[in-house]
């Protein structure tokens, strides 16, 4: 198996790693992102931390930098080459790769505070930078990126225009949801057996829907739920009082029935619920919060969808569920170890509709975040500007500083 980035040179990587790294940041100010003071003489280094996961994101960037005229290739990229190389290496080869690279894209990966400490004492010409391709940064310990002297920026939905990857993520729950309800795995047995008019499905026609978060993903949801005749209920952590700007989350807002805050209140509302919708965060706060306690609030025959992450579900408890009939369906985007296993217990059962990991995988969506992306690197590569969904403020490596987190 190839081990190291595509098109990149084994003479590329450092034979040895400095102490700290030769640029400086200046922080946030009034004036705008945070800028480095440097003098590179060399291309920017990008690394995708993942091959061949995800690898539609990795040409996306390629495409939109070679289309701007920034790309430079592995072979050209010498000293006083300008542009931005673009390389990738499976998870097993991060550590060897890492520091030949400015930017990381974690994608799945795991960047933790030793690798991030081993990172930031390689050969540096630009600032370090870690850049998710999406939004999901769980994989990503930001406190010590920020200790480290590692910007750490994403690409939410809100920063592109019609946030077609939220939207995207929006269809493909609502997919899984019909899925679940029209038994799609009973209707390709009947086919394989040769029946027609089985099997009896449920319409999404008159269900209660709760959807728990309300990020861009959410909002997209509602407003679309709201063509199938339904009732929509939505519930998140933080206090409804804290405005939510623009006009699609006003239309969100309009189209619920009610709304809640809490745990608490997500348990009374999930009483009542036909479908629910998970759309929020991964923090340890969230994590495995579809358990035990949950489900037994819920009624008989639930059907849950997951587009966030999989860690928000309880395993044991959600597989309890199925077995006892509490959970009637599960839509799958996202899974508790990626790739899944299929021989998993849950990713055999019957009930279960498994897709891999690719609600946000579509042509609109990849090509908008492919640009911004490229954008960002070609200002970064220039002039030493942050990306601008900064989301930390690195001091120079100030061991002092805070991560300063977006809205």
């Amino acid at each position: 198996a190839r081990h190291g980035p595509t098109r990149c040179r084994a003479a590329s990587l450092p034979l040895s790693l400095p102490q700290s790294p030769s640029v400086s940041l200046r922080g946030c100010g009034p004036g705008g992102p945070p800028v480095a003071s440097m003098s590179p003489a060399r291309a920017l280094r990008v690394l995708f931390c993942g091959e061949p996961e995800f690898g539609a994101g990795f040409r996306a960037v390629r495409g939109a930098l070679e289309a701007a005229g920034r790309l430079v290739h592995g072979g050209d990229a010498g000293e006083g080459v300008v542009g931005v190389e673009v390389a990738r290496c499976t998870r097993g080869a991060l550590r060897d790769w890492l520091p030949w690279a400015d930017v990381a894209v974690p994608l799945m990966a795991r960047l933790d505070a030793p690798l991030l400490r081993y990172w930031a004492r390689a050969p540096v010409e630009y600032p370090r930078a870690i850049f998710q391709f999406g939004v999901g940064l769980e994989g990503v310990d930001v406190e010590a990126a920020t200790r480290e002297g590692i910007w750490v920026a994403n690409i939410p939905s809100s920063a592109m225009e019609l946030s077609p990857n939220a939207a995207s993520c929006a269809e493909m729950a609502i997919l899984l949801a019909l899925a679940c309800l029209r038994r799609w795995n009973a209707m390709q047995t009947a086919i394989q057996y040769h029946k027609s008019g089985l099997p009896m499905g449920e319409a999404l026609l008159g269900k209660r829907c709760l959807v728990i978060g309300f990020g861009s993903i959410a909002q997209e949801l509602i407003v679309r739920l709201q063509a199938f005749g339904v009732d929509v209920r939505a519930v998140r952590g933080r206090s409804w009082e804290q405005g939510d700007e623009g006009r699609l989350a006003q239309r969100a807002r309009d189209a619920l029935e009610s709304r809640g805050t809490g745990r608490d209140e997500l348990l009374a509302m999930s009483r009542e619920a036909d479908v629910v919708f998970l759309t929020c965060v991964q923090t340890e706060s969230t994590r495995g919060m579809i358990n035990a306690e949950f489900l037994n609030s819920c009624k008989d025959g639930i059907s849950i969808v997951n587009v966030a992450r999989g860690g928000l579900l309880d395993y044991s408890a959600v597989m309890a569920g199925l077995k006892t009939g509490r959970v009637g369906a599960l839509g799958l985007d996202v899974h508790w170890s990626e790739p899944i296993d299929p021989d998993d217990e849950i990713a055999k059962h019957p009930n279960v509709i498994l897709t891999p990991h690719v609600a946000g995988v579509t042509k609109i969506s990849y090509d908008s975040m492919g640009s911004f992306m490229a954008r960002q690197l070609i200002h970064l590569q220039g002039s030493g500007t942050a990306p601008s969904t900064t989301m930390n403020l690195p001091l120079g490596g100030d061991r002092s500083a805070s991560p300063l987190r977006r809205k």
